[in-house]
């Protein structure tokens, strides 16, 4: 388990003055358990805001088999059932509970692995408790917690006006954001497929393609899911959440991608109908060779067919019309041969 913290431990003039705590109070906090000295409650006090952001080293979805899990259902005073929906895959969801505030969120994030490229989807369960902000997750390789904070610490006096409003949106924008590197790797890999389906089309690279829109339309289910989340926040009906401390990029960057999806899509399709109709291309040139040949033989085998039997003569000798005929088929192939090469067919 790896736990990074943020808080904020004082103002000044209204600017907030934050601190990330060092390796040994981490260790504190594991040693000690959030049941001590960092239960939620004691932070509320002792802190106006603080973060902590929980990795779960243990990739297990049993619960009863993550002993990671279940030592948070101690840590967190959280009943089991909650942090066993945190780990295992749910539609994303926000819930009001008597002691906290549940946000289940999911993002997708990509790896260019050669020769493949690699998708993940990830779960990410936020848990609030008055000032307190837990994340818990799996690992997120390409969403290091010092960028997060890098952001919480952008715009300081923000987080003094927003304070929870400010660091859920501010957290899971940052979430969001891992969207556009999927769907800039998606774009390179479609000009991919569009150079190899010209220069050797395969089954393989339409396998890849009906892939890559199976994948698109989980994307697309994701950000719905999530954009009802945002939404359900923004929705004023939540105490815990200021409507007017939660940015309306939010929304926006969702809109963003779901119209970068629509263009994806389109892309895909594109690359589709150009496969068919690269494979009807090879097809029709391959028909046409095969037509060339055939226009080649066509003739000398009409005159063979109809002189076959009588170029020998009642005295044993081969009639003159034999070799006209040999002439004339010669002829023939070599004019028919001359007229495919100035149409360019051959």
């Amino acid at each position: 388990m790896q736990v990074n913290f943020y808080y904020i431990e004082d103002e000044i003039h209204g600017r907030p003055i934050s601190a990330i705590p060092s390796r040994a109070e981490i260790e504190q906090l594991l040693d000690n358990g959030l049941k001590d000295l960092y239960h939620p409650a004691k932070m509320s006090q002792k802190y106006p805001y603080s973060f902590i952001d929980i990795t779960l080293e243990n990739p297990s979805d049993e619960i009863e088999q993550n002993n990671e899990a279940l030592r948070l259902t101690q840590l967190l005073d959280v009943d089991k059932e909650i942090i066993e929906e945190i780990i295992t895959d749910q539609r994303p969801r926000a819930d009001s509970y008597p002691d906290f505030f549940l946000i289940l969120f999911k993002c997708l994030t990509i790896t260019e692995e050669e020769p493949k490229i690699r998708l993940m989807e990830h779960q990410v369960g936020v848990i609030i408790r008055d000032n307190v902000i837990f994340s818990i997750h799996k690992s997120i390789p390409t969403m290091p917690i010092s960028n997060i904070f890098k952001r919480f610490n952008k715009y300081p006096t923000k987080i003094a006006k927003g304070g929870v409003s400010y660091f859920v949106s501010t957290y899971l924008d940052a979430m969001i954001d891992q969207i556009y590197d999927v769907l800039e790797v998606w774009t390179k890999q479609i000009d991919k497929y569009e150079k190899q389906i010209i220069a050797r089309p395969s089954k393989e690279l339409l396998f890849g393609i009906s892939a890559m829109r199976h994948r698109l339309l989980d994307l697309v289910k994701i950000l719905q899911a999530d954009r009802e989340i945002i939404n359900n926040i923004r929705s004023g009906s939540h105490e815990i959440f200021i409507v007017e401390d939660i940015p309306p990029e939010l929304d926006d960057h969702i809109k963003h991608l779901l119209d970068e999806s629509d263009i994806i899509r389109t892309l895909l399709t594109d690359v589709t109908n150009m496969y068919y109709n690269s494979h009807s291309a090879r097809l029709n040139e391959t028909m046409r060779r095969f037509t060339f040949i055939t226009s080649l033989l066509l003739l000398p085998s009409l005159v063979a067919s109809i002189f076959g039997m009588n170029f020998i003569s009642q005295e044993g000798q081969i009639m003159w019309s034999f070799y006209v005929v040999i002439v004339g088929m010669i002829i023939s192939v070599i004019g028919l041969l001359f007229f495919f090469k100035k149409k360019k067919m051959i």
